[in-house]
């Protein structure tokens, strides 16, 4: 396994992303690289100057952050500079996991939580996206929600092969009005042994169930490509997840 990108923007979100990434580093044993990318524009949206926010500076901050942690020798620091998304999807095939808070600091809040969506949607890697508020601890459940496709079946798979992960496969259909519920049902991709079909009225509520009713520590899902057309009618499910559901979420490359 490869070591784990965790970007930061020194948000407590992008903190809880690092402790995330701990859990995993450790159970892999795989370093984890720690990185900053500093855009002038940006800093200045937040009024800070560049002569404040020099490398000295940026590079005693990233040391904070890693010392707060038992996994400190096993963190690398790095600061660039540019475009927080072109850099991070640069590197995207070098690491097994980019773990990534979904939300940063204010004012450039706005600006942060779509940098995390560009990264779920185009990196080379598995993306795993940490809700605000989510207190990071070791998982055993992962909910994977399907829609019964050839690379859902392959996708469930490999997951499967982790003994130390308790995989609950799930599909969610959509239901005109009512509470959300949960349905245990026979194997419909024939991988894997229990799996639930989750009525809800959105594909937001029925993750959040999904989470909550089957008592999950993580949810996966594939990235999901759509035609324009589609996502203009439809919408797309894996932006909607992104920024609508209280779960941490893996988003799996196809």
């Amino acid at each position: 396994m490869k070591n784990i990108l965790v970007p930061t923007d020194f948000s407590e979100n992008s903190k809880n992303a690092l402790q995330f990434a701990e859990i995993l580093a450790k159970q892999f044993d795989v370093e984890i690289d720690l990185l900053h990318v500093h855009h002038p524009k940006m800093a200045e949206l937040e009024g800070i100057t560049i002569e404040v926010e020099g490398f000295k500076y940026l590079s005693s901050k990233l040391r904070d952050i890693a010392m707060e942690s038992d996994y400190f020798a096993k963190i690398n620091r790095r600061i660039e500079e540019g475009f927080a998304s072109d850099i991070i999807l640069s590197n995207s095939n070098e690491y097994s996991y980019i773990v990534i808070g979904s939300t940063g600091n204010n004012p450039a809040k706005k600006w942060l939580g779509s940098v995390t969506l560009v990264i779920g949607k185009k990196a080379k890697c598995p993306v795993i996206i940490i809700p605000p508020d989510f207190e990071p601890k070791p998982f055993k459940k992962l909910g994977y929600a399907y829609d019964q496709s050839i690379d859902d079946a392959y996708q469930i798979e490999s997951l499967l092969k982790s003994e130390a992960i308790d995989v609950l496969p799930f599909h969610i259909q959509q239901q005109n009005g009512g509470d959300p519920r949960k349905e245990k049902t026979d194997n419909p991709i024939g991988i894997g042994a229990d799996h639930y079909i989750i009525h809800a009225t959105s594909i937001e509520e029925g993750m959040n169930a999904a989470f909550d009713m089957l008592d999950l520590d993580v949810i996966a899902m594939e990235r999901q490509r759509r035609s324009i057309l589609s996502r203009l009618l439809f919408g797309s499910p894996t932006i909607e997840a992104m920024t609508k559901v209280h779960a941490p979420l893996i988003i799996l490359h196809d």
